[in-house]
């Protein structure tokens, strides 16, 4: 019988899209991104694609989730987030 030995959570990765990483860093908002990775393994089962994801007060500067991913990497599995942000109005 093959014993394994599983990390306690999920491991989450929130990654950015170019245009996603250019709008959060011409707007500052670096700060408020870092608080999203540090609670992403509480939330993850809370974005689902298309979800939208405020950074800012301004609902027209939104990122929203792209798409999600299963990584299989050489010694662990991580769920990858990936947002983009589409200018709205």
């Amino acid at each position: 019988m093959m014993q394994t030995s599983l990390s306690p959570g999920p491991k989450v990765r929130i990654t950015l899209t170019a245009a996603g990483q250019n709008h959060v860093l011409r707007n500052g908002l670096g700060p408020r991104l870092a608080v999203l990775m540090e609670h992403a393994p509480r939330i993850h089962t809370a974005l689902a694609s298309g979800d939208r994801v405020a950074l800012s007060e301004s609902a027209t500067q939104d990122l929203y989730v792209l798409r999600r991913r299963v990584v299989v990497e050489a010694r662990d599995v991580v769920l990858e987030i990936i947002l983009d942000f589409m200018p709205i109005g």
